[in-house]
């Protein structure tokens, strides 16, 4: 079989490659070269490389890498196409030799004289007023989302004299509406990081794998190249769930705050019943502390969950017509201080959706209630359940209940 770079010489891709390496994409990130130059190079010796000879030859993991449970060389070879196209972006003229990567593969495809169809040579003025167009969409994103907080706790502080009390589902809400405790509200929120590359352009930058300054300095290796861009994000998915949850909240008559997850101190788990609504991925410091009282495991990046007994694993997906698996996880456990913690979480957000829905309507919460032989009236041990949920993009269709556990353990 030939192999696909017979229009090029050896000679003329081993330079292209010198010179991807040695560009500001590929300078400061050192495993995304070695990974471009083993994929170049296993190409050119006509090798076909799968998922964990990267993991083991790149990445250095053992034998035992399991691809089922870990995305690690999937994500990687995903951030190497962008840093490509960043690349060939950043060529003025284009290049006489371009490398992509198929999707499904791991082979190089050796192109020559790359041109972005429909397109202009790249400047680097361009270039900044699309870092900046992005930089303005970044920005309107925030905006949104606090404005339609604020409008959502507007409503909460203003009820209507002629709204019918809720009675949500007593089972999961009797922890935080009883006792002295004011409850918390907080949102997961998505880090973002800026890159700044030696040409003066800047890129906001959300990645799944970063997801704390801590994530930031293990993955990016010139802390000046990449660091934190003080500033966060709420997905979508935040305006419906506060919708359904601040209803519920407010007919404790108990004073409610909301703030940001990566804003959360120790002091508020300890002098609040908290309600966190946001992804697995986003649970910033009460991420260690829900995962020792879970069932279930979630291993970086929080992209699946583990059942710690069983050894199964839940993995979300979707195809490219929108079609969506995911999983949303309940969970009522006692918080580290005076009050109680509910959390309502998923890897996507249909998950978190439906878990929010299946706990605040009234209808769903019976049915629920029937469903796991859970009394109405109250249960005292903790308790947590996963929702298998299918769905089109962010609208839940249909759930299944996976599991449903009366207790869990402390984990103090």
């Amino acid at each position: 079989m030939s192999p696909p770079h017979a229009v090029v010489s050896r000679q003329e891709i081993c330079e292209h490659l010198d010179a991807v390496v040695a560009s500001p994409p590929f300078r400061g990130s050192p495993i995304y070269a070695a990974l471009l130059r083993y994929l170049v190079e296993s190409t050119l010796n006509d090798q076909t490389r799968h998922e964990i000879d990267i993991a083991i030859d790149v990445f250095g993991k053992d034998e035992h890498y399991d691809p089922a449970e870990s995305s690690a060389v999937r994500v990687r070879v995903h951030q190497l196409r962008k840093k490509l196209d960043e690349y060939y972006r950043s060529v003025p003229d284009g290049a006489p030799i371009r490398f992509s990567i198929p999707k499904g593969s791991y082979r190089i495809a050796f192109g020559t004289k790359y041109v972005v169809p429909g397109s202009k040579p790249v400047e680097r003025a361009s270039s900044l007023r699309a870092g900046r167009a992005w930089l303005a969409a970044v920005t309107a994103l925030l905006v949104v989302s606090v404005a339609t907080n604020a409008v959502l706790l507007a409503r909460m502080k203003s009820p209507s004299a002629t709204d019918p009390p809720l009675q949500p589902a007593a089972f999961a809400w009797e922890a935080v509406t009883e006792g002295p405790e004011p409850i918390l509200i907080a949102l997961g929120d998505f880090f973002v990081f800026r890159e700044a590359s030696e040409e003066g352009r800047i890129r906001f930058i959300r990645d799944i794998e970063i997801n704390s300054p801590e994530d930031l300095s293990r993955l990016a290796s010139e802390p000046a190249w990449a660091r934190p861009a003080d500033l966060t994000y709420l997905p979508k998915s935040t305006a419906f769930t506060l919708e359904a949850i601040l209803p519920v909240v407010q007919a404790t008559g108990k004073r409610v705050s909301l703030k940001l997850m990566s804003e959360v101190t120790g002091e508020d788990l300890r002098e609040h019943d908290l309600i966190y609504i946001g992804f697995i991925r986003s649970m910033g410091p009460l991420q260690d502390y829900f995962f020792r009282s879970s069932s279930f495991s979630s291993p970086h990046p929080f992209v699946q969950l583990h059942d710690k007994k069983s050894g199964e694993v839940f993995v979300s997906s979707e195809d490219s017509f929108g079609h969506t698996r995911d999983y949303g996880l309940f969970a009522r456990i006692p918080g580290p201080g005076k009050g109680d913690m509910l959390i309502f979480t998923g890897i996507r957000d249909i998950g978190i959706l439906h878990a929010v829905r299946a706990l605040t309507e009234p209808d769903r919460a019976r049915e629920l209630a029937e469903q796991v032989g859970l009394d109405m009236e109250g249960v005292a041990s903790p308790i947590e359940i996963l929702f298998e949920v299918s769905g089109y993009h962010r609208t839940d269709l249909q759930a299944t209940i996976v599991r449903a556990n009366r207790a869990v353990t402390n984990p103090l």
